[in-house]
């Protein structure tokens, strides 16, 4: 499974997180809370189907969890919201990747 963490600021909240991912595409709350946040976006039913053989001009399907520390920072960890049978090899990790970097610049984004 595909995964990565980073780092908000203390200067981010939550509720910051939620509004600038309810852009992206299939955007989808999964669970919210006061101090964390998982939200599903992405198309499952596309990659499903399709994969990335076929076409690969959609937002891959990633779970963002973020939860806010004591210190006020945010730690964000996206990973695949589907569990591969088996590994795809060389073009689902690039998909992926191309995936964790349209929803990191989104919640990089100023409002």
């Amino acid at each position: 499974m595909i995964t990565k963490t980073f780092e908000l600021g203390p200067e981010s909240a939550l509720n910051d997180v939620r509004t600038k991912l309810s852009s992206l595409p299939g955007y989808k709350v999964k669970d919210s809370g006061k101090s964390h946040l998982t939200v599903h976006v992405g198309h499952p039913l596309k990659y499903r189907m399709m994969g990335v053989y076929v076409t690969d001009n959609y937002l891959a399907p990633i779970e963002v969890q973020a939860e806010k520390a004591d210190d006020g920072a945010i730690s964000v960890t996206l990973k695949q919201s589907i569990k591969a049978l088996f590994n795809l090899g060389g073009k689902n990790v690039e998909f992926y990747q191309r995936g964790y970097s349209r929803v990191e610049e989104a919640l990089s984004a100023k409002r």
